[in-house]
């Protein structure tokens, strides 16, 4: 089985990794940083840390219009992701540009594309259906804050956990690249939301797992990352987290 870190380099190559990205103008994104609830009429796309920074308007508030440059200034500037971490997540939008450059946040629920099956807060894409639901599946989600081992904060065991148990029925499994981008995801969340335990291991709270996940909103106590977070720092926490999924998967459970 490929490890998470062959993964990653396997999927920078198939999307063609941007590291750098021309930065905007100094105040040209909306960074007030105050919270609204998405309206009817609002673009929102399947992951969680994008339509964050919608809702609080880092992002723009209707989720339209956007390019990888906006998206990798507000990857930078909001959750210190390095250039070729923020570089990364903006050349995948690509693919969904329309004819003026632009693309819309609900373009990314296309589904099979880099929207999968099997997410941790969002239903499956219905069969026959283009597009998968952008909608927070608020009892998915608290099923999952149930399996926290602590009560306190969700960790690479509880995501392993999780993960196990909603991967393990799918009728189809992922494609290797879909089940890349699926492990990497609680790795990005624990580096950019969450903080680091004595023996090395990372965690978040679950209110900030609630915040996140739940309502699309920045933590209360939210503070970005002092080191850049780095594509290498998201595979080794991700990475632990996939080692642990397959241990529960080797054991039958």
């Amino acid at each position: 089985m490929p490890s998470i870190q062959l993964t990653t380099f396997t999927l920078i190559a198939s999307l063609g990794l941007v590291s750098a990205f021309p930065t905007l103008a100094n105040g040209s994104l909306d960074v007030r940083a105050e919270w609204q609830a998405p309206t009817d009429t609002d673009s929102r796309s399947p992951c969680p840390g994008l339509n964050t920074l919608s809702n609080q308007g880092i992002l723009p508030r209707d989720g339209r219009g956007l390019t990888p440059a906006i998206v990798f200034d507000a990857l930078t500037s909001t959750y210190n992701l390095d250039a070729n971490g923020a570089g990364f997540l903006a050349n995948s939008t690509t693919g969904f540009l329309h004819a003026d450059g632009t693309f819309d946040l609900h373009d990314l629920a296309l589904h099979g594309a880099i929207e999968h099956n099997a997410s941790l807060v969002h239903d499956d894409a219905a069969s026959g259906e283009r597009f998968a639901p952008a909608e927070t599946n608020t009892t998915k989600f608290e099923l999952m804050k149930a399996l926290s081992d602590d009560g306190l904060n969700f960790d690479e065991a509880d995501f392993a956990l999780a993960k196990h148990i909603i991967e393990r029925g799918l009728p189809t499994p992922l494609s290797a690249k879909q089940q890349g981008l699926a492990d990497l995801e609680p790795g990005l969340a624990l580096n950019v939301f969450g903080f680091v335990r004595e023996d090395g291991t990372r965690a978040m709270s679950l209110d900030a797992l609630e915040s996140v996940f739940k309502f699309n909103r920045l933590p209360e106590d939210f503070v970005a990352p002092e080191t850049p977070v780095s594509i290498a720092a998201v595979s080794v926490t991700a990475g632990r987290m996939v080692a642990r999924k397959n241990a529960l998967n080797a054991y039958g459970l």
